[in-house]
């Protein structure tokens, strides 16, 4: 294994395996009959998929390697992953000061409130 196999991989999976990020979570609220299971699968899924993907950029960044696209950065925020995000960006100090970045970021977090608000009135 190279010391680049994890970030590659990582890389890898932000680009392409959204999608279970967003079927898992809905095959877990479907199988417990509960919104809210499938909710909290999402955050805790895609938040802990979101930390590995900061952390892989963060490696790409470090070694002047090609870098996750910040597209699919904001892609697992806004797939309930942001939680993760926030925690990545403090616990590595990666994508916190770029302010257009922190501006999508945000867009997300309160995009995923909105969400959270509907699922509460209506459920």
């Amino acid at each position: 294994m190279t010391k680049s196999f994890f970030p590659t991989f990582v890389s890898m999976l932000a680009k392409k395996c959204w999608p279970l990020g967003v079927l898992i979570p809905i095959g877990v609220s479907l199988w417990f009959g509960n919104v809210w299971t499938g909710l909290l699968t999402a955050f805790l899924l895609n938040s802990l998929l979101t930390i590995a993907f900061y952390y892989g950029d963060k490696h790409f960044a470090r070694n002047n390697l090609w870098r996750i696209p910040e597209m699919y950065l904001h892609l697992w925020e806004l797939l309930f992953g942001w939680p993760g995000a926030l925690f990545a960006q403090w616990t590595f100090r990666h994508k916190n000061r770029k302010f257009s970045f922190q501006l999508v970021f945000w867009l997300c977090v309160i995009v995923n409130i909105g969400v959270v608000s509907w699922l509460v009135w209506f459920f």
